[in-house]
């Protein structure tokens, strides 16, 4: 018998990780470098509907920028970064 009482909890989770630039602002090929690229985070909860089927929200955030200071170029940016999304999951359940 399904039911949602042999399902694991509902869970939440808590990320980082780095933002990256790779653009006309600034030397792209720079690489990793912590004065071009900046920390974001991001957040989940995922709650399951049924044995086969996860319903999961999350979100992410942090901020770009570049600055560029040239003889011929004087340009910079910044942007705050905000993205948002709610997927349903599938885990193969009566197969594996």
């Amino acid at each position: 018998m399904d039911t949602l009482s042999s399902v694991q909890k509902p869970r939440i989770g808590i990320g980082t990780g780095v933002l990256a630039y790779f653009g006309e602002v600034q030397n792209y090929q720079a690489g990793l470098l912590p004065t071009i690229n900046k920390v974001g985070g991001s957040l989940y909860l995922n709650a399951p509907i049924s044995k086969s089927f996860n319903l999961e929200f999350s979100t992410m955030y942090g901020t770009i920028g570049a600055n560029e200071r040239g003889l011929t170029r004087n340009l910079n940016f910044e942007s705050r970064i905000r993205s948002g999304s709610m997927m349903l999951n599938y885990n193969f359940y009566p197969f594996f």
